[in-house]
Order: structure tokens, then C-alpha cells, then sequence
């Protein structure tokens, strides 16, 4: 089994409205790593699996729609849960670079969402139990956007203080230590 070298804290490509091919997006920034992308959609039923150069599988997902909202959700309801999700639109990303976060921010121009019953859920960045010991990261609730106009924008990077305190906008010294974290890819289509 392959090691999961990489994280991501926020999906980082758009692609072009219609298209389905995720060369013809635009991409931010140059330090993502390329991954494969394998959606399906039957009726009322979704999945994704995004796979790595190595072949390895970073996050897989299976799910379907549901009308009930999780009752063991911290939300209280999926208005809740959605209105939560609305005010986090800004994410980063470890660069290759130690200490150094790429900021984005999803701007959704209509924002609306439908309950997912969870039937498989992947993450090798959570799965980890260096990273996390059992019990300590867990899924609250998947949530389904379709059809969302769209846009990415770039937000200022973040960078770990020399004392590794706090996090700020100005890089303390220009690092060469590349991060032992690589990317994942996570997409966002206009119309699916």
C-alpha cells in the first residue's frame, strides 16, 4: 500500500464551465501534484475517487441521497450545517515549501445543498492514525452541491512564524526546505 504523503485543506481546481476535461481548467498554483479523478453519478446515488501518480488512492467517497439529515450531526439541521459551510469558503493548502500555506477561496454564486447518507468514506490524510489516534477526526456529515455558478479566487498565503508560534502573511526568511507534504487535487465542476 502506498504512503500518503500528501494534504489538502481546500479543492483547488475549477474547470471550464461544460467542460470535462480537467487539463482545460485553470489551475492554482503551480505546486499541485496531478491525480486522477473518478466520479460517478447514478440516480440518486454519487461517488469519487481521486487517485495518485503512484496509483494510490487519496480519498475515496460513496454515497446517496437522502431527505434526513443525520440525527448524530453537531449541526441541528441541514440549513445549519449549510449556513456553516457558506461562511467557510476560504481554505489552505501545505505548499513544498515548510511553514508556507496557498490560500484559496470558493466564491458560490447560488449555494444550495442536499443531505448525503454516507456508504463509504476514504481520507489517507485522516485514516492516518499517526496523524490522528482513533476517535479523534470523524465524520460529521456529507453534503451534495449540484449545478453551483462558481468562481476561485486566490487568497494571501500564510506563513508559520520563525518561532512557530502563530501564523502570518509575511514569510519570516525565504525557506529551501521542501514540506514532506504534497498535494492532493480536488476539482469542482461547474454543471455536475
Amino acid at each position: 500500500m502506498a504512503r500518503c504523503e500528501r494534504a489538502s485543506l481546500f479543492p483547488v481546481v475549477t474547470l471550464i464551465r461544460g467542460s470535462t476535461r480537467p487539463w482545460e481548467g485553470r489551475v492554482f498554483p503551480r505546486i499541485f501534484q496531478r491525480s486522477r479523478f473518478e466520479g460517478r453519478e447514478a440516480g440518486s446515488s454519487v461517488s469519487l475517487r481521486i487517485v495518485r501518480a503512484d496509483g494510490g488512492t487519496e480519498i475515496a467517497f460513496a454515497g446517496h441521497i437522502t431527505e434526513q439529515f443525520p440525527l448524530t450531526s453537531i449541526f441541528s439541521s441541514l440549513e445549519a450545517a449549510a449556513g456553516f459551510f457558506s461562511l467557510g469558503a476560504t481554505g489552505y493548502s501545505a505548499t513544498n515549501m515548510e511553514g508556507h500555506y496557498h490560500g484559496m477561496e470558493l466564491h458560490s454564486l447560488n449555494w444550495t445543498v442536499s443531505p448525503l447518507a454516507i456508504d463509504e468514506a476514504q481520507s489517507c490524510f485522516f485514516d492516518d492514525q499517526r496523524r490522528f489516534p482513533p476517535g479523534a477526526a470523524e465524520l460529521d456529515c456529507a453534503l451534495l452541491m449540484r449545478g453551483i455558478e462558481h468562481e476561485w479566487h486566490s487568497r494571501p498565503d500564510l506563513y508559520l512564524s520563525s518561532t512557530a508560534s502563530y501564523l502570518t502573511t509575511q514569510a519570516a526568511s525565504r525557506r529551501t526546505t521542501p514540506h514532506p507534504m504534497r498535494l492532493c487535487l480536488a476539482s469542482s465542476e461547474g454543471g455536475a
